[in-house]
């Protein structure tokens, strides 16, 4: 075909996308075909989508006469590797600038499979970005070339093919396509506004109905133009021979046609030739052309207006321009055809440029219109949206601390009082554990992580208005906590303690001195440890104040106060021992290292015993103390430094030994009745429980019986013994009497003494439970007599030995004079006749009487008895030794005997101990006018302590007339009590006697050695004596009450 000046356009794309398409062929595909004559222009577009490019030809290989130009976006392309890449679409022209080529130029878009010379043609094959088929959405959109010209007729490949059909499907093409094509009016970016549905077309229900380029054709005089007319055409072809060709005014399609036969008068459906093509394969063209008859062509196209959403702010300039392009580059005007600006802004007519400064706020729809002098026009209608002037927003850096509730304000004020919502910009976030309300801006809640947070808060008015400010959040890390108290140390002495502190996230910690504080001389804090150590040069009062510091910043701190006190002085002051009521003086002595001055006190809830005081200079402590008893006492020395010494000691104050203890009986002192007529106390024992039991004999309205009393400690009756404390027993068949009581291990208690027969007296043993019931299982219901011969056997004394053997001493009657007696029982109470003879043991000591009133069993197991024995003249104390079989020892005196000799007349024992050093006391009274109380102690031989007393002999006057000791003891100091009567010139009162070891009288107990004390209101007498293991000292006998006599016990301090 060979027109000049006539201008024959036909623009042909494929709608791939149908409703129900068929199947593809396969093979090289045709896009489209644009045919160009010399001296004129035609435009082929596509439309990318957001992410796609189109690369272009590259502008050096365009055939001569052609020119590839841009159409003008607001970023059209850029070069890379020598190439250009477009972002928007292309156009092909006819022509270089001013310079038309009267060669006729095709420029036909193929898809290509092989490589191939054509003459004047260029071939650009087209696929999308991502080099997949194209589909019915890819169908003039997202193509790229990718083949281009090399030189003047060589086609380059670009990349890999994309088929359309295969070459034997060209060769078969005649006057249709298998697919549909079409003519689209598209001369901008916005070609999706002009898509149709075809109405009413019953042949399109394979096809989608897209329409792919569009034109409008001009009025034509001249034969085989188009006919005169403002028509938009549309042609769809199927896989028959005929073709339907729709026709429209503008862009309304009102009517349709089918067929050759329907195309409308003056046009015609026609084949354009193609030949030269790749493979030699001709192409069967088809266009819509003029009919037979038209003489000219003119090609008029409308204008193309480029406009866009656009978002303005109330109340600021605003600058927007509407962009238009004219194919016959006439002059443009542009108008609002449908909707409003917003208030305050105007548009240009000539330029197309919108300004003005918006005063409200909305979302306009605004359609722009942009004509030609041809009266042809292009529309878009797009939004114009004016947001509210933003508000004002007030909010300063933050400092928080982590792990506590926090809590501040976003504030923001709006011009209008518009609703506000409050939010963060876009990549801001606050730190975990705060938010933001929304409604009302507050941020709240307690931080879990600690730093430096920049965030950057937005405020959105309900006018679309926003406004943002950027803060810093300073969150600390939790402070670590202290624990550290006020601390007392001491000049010159070495100091350590710790500071102490915990951090909730176990950061590592740092332990300082706040700013200005400091430790005393000479200690030091480790920053590591928290650790003071050292040894303070100095001494006062010092505020200090530590700081902890972890690792995330935080710091807590803690003041305390250090209290150094001066080196202490040094205090001498020992255990002191006072007597009741006598005057004492004793010093607190103390001195001090820096010769500071001193003041003595007693330490907190110290004191002294009463009637004592202690002078605050001088440190004596003088006085005369009044009450009984041992009182710790602490004294403190305190220097004017401040430092404080004390020592602790006891202050005992006694009474003049040997006082009564008022806490036994009334005043220290029991009488206890038991029958009608009299009683009598002869021995005493003390329980390991602390209760006392006395036996002796009570007299019941005829004779006498044995009697025993139980006390507790305090001197009350035991009533679970016996009947309320009382236990009577008759033995014989007149007078019975007890003299002596031993405990055994077992709690039994085993009286002995004697009982008449009738005729006259045997020794009596009587045996008792723990409760004061007879043991029956000892003798007979629980009683034993032993007769030695024809006349009187009394027993005055017994011991039970290891063994528990029990041996009586005391006296038989030989029917002419009395000998000394022993005779020892088994437990059971059976006569142990490997003792002497069956049992039995008489000694003859001097020339006529002879008594053993004591006895004592010697660790050895040899047994001494004391008494006194006649000389003839007078009585001399006797002591006996016995071997264990009962046999005299002779290595004891003079074949076992010893008499001595006190004063110048009688002389008596009547009590006796062993000291653990096995010498031997005998204690009883000597003659001199008066009786006085006498002691004698012997050697483990028999022979007199000289050491002891005069010669191993002690005589000790009490009062003015007789005195007598009948029990004695040892204290475990060594020194003896003896305890008897002593008559003061009207009667007889209980006496006690204390000696020292060598015989001297021991002046702390009583008055100089001697206690008297009266009990009833006539004659009293101590016949035995016991020490308790507190020292006290418990003397039992008998006092008068006036007609009789009452069993009596007296308790001393020791």
């Amino acid at each position: 075909m060979n027109m000049t000046k006539n201008v024959s356009l036909l623009a042909v794309a494929l709608l791939v996308g149908c409703a129900t398409p068929p199947q593809a062929p396969t093979g090289p595909r045709v896009l489209g075909i644009v045919q160009v004559t010399a001296g004129q222009d035609a435009a082929v577009q596509w439309v990318r989508p957001d992410a796609d490019t189109l690369r272009a030809l590259d502008l050096t290989s365009i055939p001569a006469g052609l020119d590839v130009q841009v159409v003008p976006t607001t970023t059209p392309y850029f070069d890379a590797g020598g190439m250009r890449y477009l972002y928007s679409h292309l156009k092909v022209r006819n022509g270089k600038g001013s310079t038309l080529n009267a060669e006729l130029k095709n420029v036909t878009f193929l898809a290509l499979d092989n490589a191939s010379t054509i003459s004047d043609t260029a071939i650009v094959s087209m696929r999308n970005a991502a080099g997949a088929a194209i589909t019915s959405v890819d169908v003039a959109r997202s193509l790229r070339p990718t083949h281009r010209m090399q030189g003047a007729s060589a086609v380059e490949p670009l990349g890999a093919d994309l088929q359309l059909f295969s070459e034997s499907e060209i060769s078969n093409f005649t006057n249709s396509f298998p697919w549909g094509f079409g003519v689209r009016h598209c001369l901008d970016v916005n070609c999706d506004a002009y898509d149709k549905i075809l109405p009413g077309n019953p042949a399109l229900n394979q096809f989608d109905g897209r329409v792919t380029l569009a034109f409008k054709t001009p009025i034509t005089t001249s034969a085989n133009t188009p006919k005169s007319a403002s028509m938009l055409y549309l042609v769809v072809a199927d896989n028959t021979t005929n073709a339907r060709v729709v026709q429209s005014s503008e862009e309304q399609l009102t009517g349709t046609v089918a067929g050759k036969s329907t195309v409308p008068t003056g046009f015609d459906l026609v084949k354009l030739p193609g030949s030269g093509l790749p493979g030699g394969t001709q192409l069967g063209n088809v266009r819509v052309a003029g009919t037979a008859g038209t003489t000219t062509t003119t090609l008029l196209t409308r204008p193309s207006l480029m406009a866009s959403n656009a978002t303005f702010a109330q109340g600021q300039a605003v600058t927007y321009a509407l962009t238009a392009s004219d194919p016959q580059n006439s002059t443009l005007t542009y108008t609002v055809s449908s909707g409003t600006l917003p208030t305050g802004l105007t548009l240009n007519a000539s330029t197309g440029a919108i300004s003005g400064t918006p005063s409200s706020y909305g979302a306009s729809s605004v359609t722009f219109r942009a004509t030609n002098t041809s009266g042809e026009f292009d529309e878009k209608t797009v939004t114009l949206s004016v947001t509210a002037t933003p508000p004002n927003v007030t909010v300063g850096t933050q400092s928080l601390t982590q792990g506590q509730s926090a809590n501040f304000n976003v504030t923001a004020t709006d011009p209008q009082d518009l609703a506000l919502t409050y939010s963060l910009a876009q990549g801001s976030s606050l730190p975990t554990g705060l938010s933001l309300n929304a409604s009302t801006g507050v941020v709240s809640g307690t931080p879990t992580v600690f730093g430096t947070f920049p965030v950057t808060f937005q405020v959105t008015n309900s006018g679309g208005g926003v406004a943002s400010k950027t803060v810093t959040l300073s969150v600390t890390a939790t402070a670590p906590s202290i624990t550290v108290g006020n601390q007392s140390l001491t000049q010159g002495q070495s100091a350590n303690f710790n500071v102490t502190a915990t951090d909730p996230q176990n950061l590592a910690l740092t332990y300082s001195l706040a700013q200005g504080s400091t430790l005393p001389a000479g200690l030091s804090l480790s920053a590591s440890t928290g650790q003071v150590s050292g040894t303070p040069s100095v001494f006062g009062t010092f505020p200090v104040t530590f700081q902890v510091t972890n690792s995330g910043g935080a710091s807590a701190t803690k003041t305390i106060t250090l209290t150094i006190t001066a080196t202490p002085p040094s205090v001498t002051v020992g255990n002191q021992t006072l007597m009741q009521g006598q005057s004492a003086n004793f010093n607190v002595t103390a001195s001090d290292p820096q010769s500071l001055t001193l003041t003595y006190s007693l330490a907190q809830g110290s004191t002294l015993p009463a009637g004592l005081s202690l002078n605050s200079s001088t440190g004596v402590v003088s006085g005369t103390p009044t009450t009984v008893g041992t009182t710790s006492v602490t004294f403190q020395v305190t220097n004017s430094g401040g430092s404080t010494a004390s020592k602790a000691i006891t202050i005992t104050v006694n009474s003049a030994s040997g006082s009564l203890d008022t806490t036994f009986g009334t005043n220290g002192k029991v009488t206890t009745p038991i029958g009608t007529s009299g009683e009598e106390a002869y021995a005493l024992v003390m329980q390991s429980d602390g209760k006392l039991v006395a036996a002796g004999s009570t007299h019941n309205g005829s004779n006498w019986d044995v009697a025993l009393v139980r006390y507790n400690s305090n001197g009350t009756l035991d009533t679970t013994f016996g009947s309320g404390g009382k236990v009577t027993t008759p033995v014989g068949t007149s007078d019975d009497y007890a003299n002596a009581l031993v405990m055994q291990p077992d709690g039994k208690l085993v009286a002995a003494g004697y009982a008449f027969n009738g005729t006259n007296t045997d020794v009596a043993l009587v045996r008792y439970n723990s409760n004061g019931t007879l043991d029956t299982s000892f003798g007979t219901n629980g009683k034993v007599t032993t007769d030695f011969g024809t006349a009187q056997d009394r027993a005055y004394t017994l011991v039970m030995q290891p063994d528990g053997k029990l041996v009586a001493a005391g006296v038989t009657s030989n029917s002419t004079n009395e000998d000394v007696a022993l005779v020892r029982y088994n437990s059971n109470g059976t006569l142990d006749t490997t003792f002497g003879t069956n049992g039995k043991v008489t000694t003859p000591v001097g020339t006529s009487y002879d008594f053993a009133v004591a006895l004592v069993v010697q660790p050895d197991g040899k047994l001494v008895a004391a008494g006194y024995a006649s000389n003839g003249s007078n009585y001399d104390v006797a002591l006996m030794r016995y071997n264990s079989n009962g046999t005299l020892d002779t290595s004891f005196g003079t074949n076992g005997k010893v008499t001595t000799p006190i004063g110048t007349s009688d002389d008596y024992a009547s009590a006796l101990v062993m000291q653990p050093d096995g010498k031997i006391v005998a204690a009883g009274h000597t003659y001199n006018g008066a009786y006085d109380v006498a002691l004698v102690r012997y050697n483990s031989n028999g022979t007199l302590d000289t050491t002891f007393g005069s010669g191993g002999k002690v005589i000790t006057p009490i009062g003015t007339s007789s005195d007598f000791a009948q029990a004695l003891v040892m204290q475990p100091d060594g020194k003896l009590v003896a305890a008897g009567s002593t008559h003061n010139g009207s009667n007889w009162d209980v006496a006690l006697v204390r000696y020292n070891s060598n015989g001297t009288l021991d002046t702390t107990f009583g008055t100089n050695g001697k206690v008297t004390t009266p009990i009833g209101t006539s004659d009293d007498f101590a016949r035995a004596l016991v020490m308790q293991p507190d020292g006290k000292l418990v003397a039992a006998g008998n006092a008068s009450n006036g007609s009789n006599t009452d069993v009596a016990l007296v308790r001393y301090l020791p």
